[in-house]
């Protein structure tokens, strides 16, 4: 009880610094069609049928919108909509950060790995916000339900790891990867394995599903098999949907993603035989996860120089302890012999590897002939760690095996767990490296409470195993603490804090829509014209081809239909109508996203006046 109320303090810490400054933010747009499937079940009973638009211009399933719901019923402001959910998923991670850790590898390092996420940017940002996104919430609990079903031997425990990954599912596709891992753990262990609890966590989930699953059928499945198979299925056509279709320039044409190693995986720079067309593909694959994508979330979470690579590599080396402890102890001098000449090639082919795995193979295999300078430099790390690795385990090899044999228990039984964390992360981690393209980043977020698990365990399970002194394992875990919590978004949370107050500031969009909501309602009139003159992302106003709900603008509609009963009347994609009585218009500035560069630039009449400044908007009335 103890140990629980520890996480129930740092999730209240987290919960208060994550909703800090709410006032300063929007409802995200990707959670408006989430917002409108809660307003139609309310109006009309009607159950939440699709989810957001993916980049694939395909629906989502509508998840999020069961867990924005006790926020709507709870708050009016928009603001507020996923604060509920948000806060209890996050509180449920840290708990089930625990009990796992605490499960495989011990309280103190169950401890740790519950303050490192709770404290570190992707904790943090998943306690304020439902942003589309695989939940790490729904991979903690099926890793630990596969854990306890693998220790316990019961097959209901199966059951639910399904159904916990099928919900997570049903909010966001991208924890796919993860069900990989509930065959890899019954193949090593072979736990009771019955047909009626699969049956009836299928069918629990097809309940789930049903709706979704329904909406879909009418639609040919084409949502589904547009995620699965990564294809886009952007609307024809898009600008007849336009109230002017001629604003529709060749700017706002959809383009399609582009993956800086596609050209090279598929093999369609390079001319000449099939073998040069594989290592093409091999080399782009290599070139973009060492580039981009293995170092994704450790450099994301780190903003201290250096710091990211040493997570990195402290991560790497929990990992190894988590795989190697489960291991059975030589029984010989001659098995003992053995393991010491497995280790001398071990670090033969790593030594081969440095050598081999070089620049200019690499220069050879990219579609251009060259790489680009932070590439070469993560090379060159690569092969001077693999270099150093090889050198240690050829001239240390006797010490080192000396030293796995005390890491290895009596009876191998024991440590299963450790190596079922492991594997539970490798397992969707690799696979998300041979998929995920590097315009695609946050789809590793989802890994990282695993990550951080592994990572205590290098500071905490290890040295225990060693017999090292206490206090390695303290100065090991402030270390971590200090790494982590050295975040661009703790640290402005907290000066936020001291500057504004937890609550914050309003932002000025929502100041701008108080100013308008006074002077329409001074008329009379709940359903104005209200025109968008803004620089946005192509989708939103491209996408409103396949869903009305995708209109420049949207967001700020948001605020005024629920904060002020205001329904605006302009429904044009394009966020302008020759019947605006206001006018909100913003510019591209320093330092905004720089994929928010597009805009529809529409002549004002000369009625229209500006009234007021809020920050960087300008408001237009016409009298």
């Amino acid at each position: 009880m103890k140990m629980l109320n520890i996480v129930l303090l740092i999730g209240v810490i987290g919960a208060a610094l994550a909703l800090q400054g709410w006032k300063a933010r929007l409802l995200t747009f990707d959670m408006i069609p989430y917002v409108d499937s809660i307003e139609q079940l309310r109006e009309s009973g009607t159950l939440p049928r699709s989810g957001t638009l993916t980049s694939f211009a395909s629906y989502t399933p509508p998840g999020t919108a069961w867990l924005m719901l006790p926020g709507m019923l709870t708050f009016h402001d928009p603001r507020l909509f996923e604060s509920i959910g948000s806060v209890a998923l996050y509180l449920g991670t840290l708990c089930g950060i625990f009990l796992l850790t605490r499960a495989c590898l011990g309280k103190s390092c169950a401890v740790l790995a519950t303050t490192l996420w709770g404290i570190s940017a992707s904790g943090l940002f998943f306690a304020y916000s439902l942003w589309p996104r695989g939940h790490p919430f729904f991979f903690v609990w099926m890793v630990y339900w596969t854990v306890q079903w693998v220790k316990k031997d019961n097959p209901y425990l199966l059951g639910a790891a399904i159904f916990t990954w099928a919900l997570g599912m049903y909010v966001f596709m991208e924890i796919a990867p993860a069900i990989f891992f509930i065959p890899v753990a019954w193949l090593l262990y072979r736990p009771a394995l019955q047909v009626k609890p699969v049956l009836l966590a299928a069918l629990l989930s097809a309940i789930v599903w049903y709706p979704y699953l329904r909406f879909e059928s009418g639609r040919n499945f084409i949502d589904l098999k547009s995620q699965i198979q990564r294809h886009q299925i952007y609307p024809p056509n898009f600008q007849e949907t336009w109230c002017d279709p001629g604003l529709a320039t060749g700017t706002w044409q959809p383009t399609v993603n582009h993956d800086p190693g596609e050209g090279e995986a598929n093999g369609t720079n390079k001319q000449g035989l099939m073998p040069v067309k594989l290592l093409a593909r091999a080399g782009g694959r290599a070139n973009l996860i060492l580039s981009r994508l293995l170092l994704s979330n450790f450099q994301y979470l780190a903003i201290i120089p250096g710091s990211g690579i040493a997570i990195f590599a402290m991560t790497l080396i929990g990992l190894t302890t988590l795989l190697v402890s489960p291991l059975k102890r030589p029984d010989s001098p001659a098995e003992y012999v053995l393991w010491i000449h497995r280790f001398k090639w071990i670090g033969i082919s790593a030594v081969a590897a440095s050598i081999l795995f070089n620049e200019l193979l690499l220069r050879y295999a990219s579609p251009h002939g060259s790489l680009d300078g932070s590439t070469v430099l993560r090379l060159r790390l690569c092969q001077t760690i693999l270099l150093v690795l090889g050198v240690l385990l050829i001239a240390f090899r006797g010490r080192l095996v000396a030293a796995l044999v005390r890491l290895l228990p009596d009876n191998p039984r024991v440590a299963a767990g450790a190596r079922l964390l492991a594997l539970a992360l490798i397992v969707p981690w690799i696979l998300l490296l041979v998929i995920t393209d590097s315009a695609r980043l946050e789809r590793f977020w989802w890994l990282w409470p695993l990550q951080v698990i592994a990572l205590a365990s290098a500071v905490t399970y290890l040295p225990m195993k060693l017999k090292a002194p206490r206090w390695c394992t303290w100065a090991g875990s402030f270390l971590l603490i200090f790494f982590l919590a050295g975040n661009s978004l703790l640290v402005s949370r907290l000066s936020g804090w001291l500057n504004d107050g937890w609550s914050g500031v309003d932002a000025p969009e929502i100041q701008l829509s108080d100013y308008i909501a006074s002077l329409v309602k001074s008329r009379g009139n709940d359903h104005p014209s209200i025109g968008y003159e803004l620089n946005v992302y192509k989708f939103m106003a491209i996408f409103h081809g396949t869903d009305p709900l995708y209109t420049i603008g949207a967001e700020l509609d948001t605020e005024f239909k629920y904060r002020h009963g205001i329904i605006n009347s302009n429904k044009c994609a394009e966020g302008v109508s020759a019947q605006d009585e206001f006018r909100i218009v913003r510019f591209f500035r320093e330092g905004d996203d720089p994929d928010t560069k597009y805009r529809i630039d529409i002549h004002r009449d000369g009625l229209f006046r500006m009234t007021r400044e809020f920050g960087p908007y300008q408001v237009f009335q016409r009298p």
